[in-house]
């Protein structure tokens, strides 16, 4: 079992992932923004895995993806980045970050 956080402010992308993620018996936190994907980060333990959506409503989740590579203890959790827009570059920038993209 695994402790994911998925940062995405659309309530059916949430809620299509949470079904998803419920059949392997993970552990999913859900956040609408980076700032709030952020604070959640720094007060839990252990996070497995990040899913962020690119397109957020305080900008882009690249500014998170920038944040967790700077952080020393963060720096190698997993993320896994996916849009519902084109964004080319921000997909470019994730993917030279080690992110994987879906």
């Amino acid at each position: 079992m695994s402790n994911i956080l998925q940062v995405d402010p659309g309530e059916t992308a949430r809620s299509a992932m949470r079904g998803i993620l419920d059949r392997g018996k993970h552990r999913l936190a859900t956040v609408e923004s980076g700032e709030e994907a952020w604070e959640f980060i720094q007060t839990n333990v252990k996070i497995d895995l990040v899913l962020v959506e690119l397109q957020l409503k305080d900008g882009s989740g690249i500014n998170l993806i920038k944040r967790l590579r700077a952080d020393s203890q963060r720096k190698k959790i997993p993320i896994v980045v996916y849009t519902a827009r084109g964004d080319r570059n921000g997909v470019g920038y994730a993917w030279k970050r080690m992110c994987r993209i879906f």
